[in-house]
This record gives C-alpha cells, sequence and structure tokens, in this order.
C-alpha cells in the first residue's frame, strides 16, 4: 500500500483512505489502532475514524436531470398543449384557446397561432387567433356564440392572428353568431395580416339575424387581412342574411389590400339578402374590393343583397366599389341587389341597389339591380375606371 494511503477497519470493513485525510481530521489522535477497531469497539472509539471517511452523495438523480434537462430545453422548443398556452420561447405552435379565449401566440423563431375559442352563452365574443413570431402563421379567429340567446344576441367572431413578420399568412376571420330572439347577428371577425411574405387572412361572414321583437339586423362581414410586401390581400366576409321586423341584411366586407411591390387586392364580401313579410327591408351593402401591389390586380367589389318579401318597400342593397391598381387592372363593381315584392300587383314599390363603380384602371360598373312590383325602380349602373 502507498504510504500516502492508509486503511481503517470498520465493523470488519476495510476502508482506505488518503493519510492526508485521516491527518486532517483532530479526532483522530484519539483512536484506536487499526488492529483494535473492530465491531465491538466501532459505537465508541472508532467514531472519529467513521467522521473523517468521506461519503460520496449524488446532488442530482441520473433520471431527476434528465428531467430538468427536458424541463428547460421546453422552455424554448415546446408546443402550447393548455388551452390558449403559448409556444416555446423560440419555437413551437400556440395552443387553441379555450371558450371565448385566445389563441396561444407561436415562438419567437417558428411556430403557428393557434385557433381562436369560440363564444358561448353568456359570454358570446369569441377569442381572436394567435399570431406567429418571425416564420409561421397567424391562427384562425373563432366563431361567435350561434344563439339564440336573448341576453346578448349574435357574439362576434374573432379576428385572425397575424402571419410571422418575415413569412407567414394570416388566419381568417371566425363567423359572427347567429341570433333569434331579441338582438341582432354577430359581426364577422378580421383576417388577420400577413408578414413580409405570405397572404392576408379572409374575413369571417356576418351571422344572420332572425329577431321576432325588435329590428332585425344581421352581422356585417370582417374585413380581409393586407398583404406586406409579396402577397395578395384576404377575401371580406359576407354580410349575414335578416328576417323580421325593419330587416337589414349585413354588409359585405372590404377586401383586403394586395403587397406594397405585389399582389392582387382580394374581393369584397357580398351584402346579406332579406326575407320578410315586414317593412322596409333592405339588402345588405357588397364590400369594396382592395387594391393592388405596383404588380398584380385590384379586388372586385361584392354583390349588395337582395330585398325579397312581401313588404311595401323592399330595396336591394349597393354593391361594392372595385379596388384600384397601379400597373394591373382596377377591380369591378359589384352589381347591385334586387328588389322584389311577392305580393304582385298593388303591394308598393320594389327599388334595385345602385352598382358599384369600377376601380381605376379598367375596372367596370357593376350593374344595378332590378325592382319588381308596383311602380318598380331599377338601380343605377356603376361607373367605368
Amino acid at each position: 500500500m502507498s504510504k500516502h494511503m492508509s486503511r481503517v477497519r470498520i465493523g470488519g470493513l476495510a476502508v482506505v483512505a488518503p493519510a492526508a485525510v485521516l491527518l486532517a481530521g483532530a479526532p483522530l489522535a484519539a483512536a484506536q489502532p487499526l488492529s483494535e477497531c473492530s465491531s465491538a469497539s466501532l459505537p465508541s472509539s472508532c467514531d472519529a475514524v467513521a467522521a473523517v471517511v468521506p461519503m460520496a452523495v449524488p446532488l442530482v438523480a441520473p433520471g431527476d436531470f434528465g428531467n430538468l434537462l427536458g424541463d428547460f430545453v421546453g422552455i424554448f422548443i415546446s408546443n402550447g398543449d393548455e388551452p390558449g398556452e403559448n409556444g416555446g420561447l423560440l419555437i413551437g405552435n400556440g395552443a387553441d384557446g379555450g371558450v371565448n379565449q385566445n389563441g396561444g401566440r407561436g415562438g419567437l423563431l417558428f411556430g403557428n397561432g393557434g385557433r381562436g375559442g369560440d363564444g358561448f352563452w353568456g359570454n358570446e365574443d369569441a377569442g381572436d387567433g394567435g399570431n406567429a413570431g418571425l416564420f409561421g402563421n397567424g391562427g384562425a379567429g373563432g366563431a361567435g356564440f350561434q344563439g339564440p340567446d336573448p341576453y346578448g344576441g349574435g357574439g362576434r367572431g374573432g379576428n385572425g392572428g397575424n402571419g410571422g413578420l418575415l413569412m407567414g399568412d394570416g388566419g381568417d376571420g371566425g363567423a359572427g353568431g347567429v341570433d333569434g330572439t331579441f338582438e341582432g347577428g354577430g359581426r364577422g371577425g378580421n383576417g388577420g395580416n400577413s408578414g413580409l411574405l405570405g397572404n392576408g387572412g379572409d374575413g369571417g361572414a356576418g351571422g344572420q339575424s332572425d329577431t321576432v321583437s325588435a329590428d332585425s339586423v344581421a352581422g356585417d362581414g370582417g374585413n380581409g387581412g393586407r398583404a406586406a410586401l409579396l402577397g395578395s390581400g384576404g377575401d371580406g366576409g359576407a354580410g349575414g342574411k335578416a328576417t323580421g321586423p325593419n330587416a337589414t341584411g349585413g354588409a359585405g366586407g372590404r377586401g383586403g389590400d394586395g403587397g406594397v411591390v405585389a399582389g392582387d387586392g382580394g374581393t369584397g364580401g357580398d351584402g346579406g339578402d332579406t326575407h320578410t313579410v315586414f317593412s322596409p327591408l333592405t339588402g345588405g351593402k357588397g364590400g369594396d374590393g382592395g387594391n393592388s401591389g405596383v404588380f398584380g390586380n385590384a379586388g372586385h367589389g361584392g354583390a349588395g343583397g337582395d330585398a325579397d318579401g312581401a313588404a311595401t318597400t323592399p330595396t336591394g342593397g349597393d354593391g361594392g366599389d372595385g379596388g384600384h391598381a397601379v400597373t394591373g387592372t382596377g377591380g369591378d363593381g359589384g352589381a347591385g341587389g334586387k328588389g322584389t315584392n311577392d305580393v304582385g300587383a298593388g303591394s308598393g314599390p320594389a327599388t334595385g341597389g345602385n352598382g358599384g363603380d369600377g376601380g381605376s384602371p379598367g375596372g367596370h360598373g357593376g350593374a344595378g339591380g332590378t325592382g319588381s312590383g308596383t311602380s318598380p325602380s331599377d338601380g343605377s349602373d356603376g361607373a367605368d375606371g
């Protein structure tokens, strides 16, 4: 044995320790020689020896170390798993939102936003979609509560989340909720905007209104999201339909603008139709088309909604205007909605909606809507761009 090592026996077990360690323990001076240190004398005279023999105690068990490492990595790279939870700080997808809750955000580098949660009774509005980071798509908006809910009407659809700052599409807007008792339909959510490269999200459709004891006003469609640099704008959502007293169809959402350098404008949403035996009733206006970038064509305007029923003054909705272009072609105007009286002769006038104007350059004006009934009146055609 080396002269730098010493051996002691504890309870019949030989323990080898560096001599420096044994000499460093002050109580060792009173310890018995090795031949006298036996199991019988261990509890009293050999305590000093046991006290200076080092013991190896692991700070972290191997399994615990793996869990700690996994938790640490999960902070930066992980998908959200709880409702509305964000993705990892750097990489990961956001989780879908719960009831009325926004969707989680994507990671700062890579990851898609989560879908917004739907509305529910007593809290009808839906959650918005989560945004992406640098690369990824925005989450879609949730749907408004689909009544009938006598306390709050149709809920608003959630807005779509924005796409990644560098690349990614915007999320689509959620549909507005339908109501059938005292309140109108909910508005559709707006589409999310894109990143530098990507397309805008489409707007959500407006909710239908079927009220029986108040003015029946349907929800408007959401606007389409815009593109930033290269990409097309999203289409506007359609307006909701309406029945009941003083019915008014929802207006169509506006189409989103195309990317500044290149991209087509989105198409405007169609106005909502109306159909009822009550007076008056008016079709919804069509949404305007989105403008294009330097290269690309502009979006067309949406058509006006029809007004059809046994009412004295049905009036069709006006068409939306076409978007404008720079080097491409302007969008066509939307056609005006029809005004139709179902009762027949002697029931009163019906008027068609006006056509939307065409966008410049080269967009055609939309045709005016036709009217039918006693003393019908057609809508005027839109101007060419």
